[in-house]
């Protein structure tokens, strides 16, 4: 995502008051818009289309940044979704796949 030398070496805790700042983490939620942005930009179109039609489901700690959702919606104009329960999201998604026997593979 392009960070500095320096801000590599700042501990990524912090306190969120808003979608605009973490404080006094150093990750500027421009860079995860950018980010989203870059990857969509490279989306195949079925992906997209898919895209368009469900929108995106954010999963994992960093969907519980406070308006996350809302700013990657606003940016992207495509619907943004929070997981029912974003922490275990990712460890159930997770094991769903080394289950086997996956569509997903």
């Amino acid at each position: 995502l392009g960070y500095t030398e320096e801000e590599r070496r700042r501990p990524m805790i912090g306190i969120v008051s808003s979608y605009n700042e973490i404080v006094p983490g150093h990750m500027n939620l421009d860079k995860i818009v950018e980010a989203v942005k870059a990857t969509l930009d490279k989306c195949p179109p079925d992906l997209a289309a898919d895209l368009i039609d469900r929108g995106i489901m954010l999963a994992g700690g960093g969907a519980m940044l406070a308006g996350l959702d809302k700013l990657l919606s606003e940016k992207t104009s495509l619907p943004v979704f929070i997981a029912e329960n974003p922490l275990d999201a990712v460890a159930k998604g997770t094991g769903v796949m080394l289950q086997g026997d996956n569509i997903w593979l």
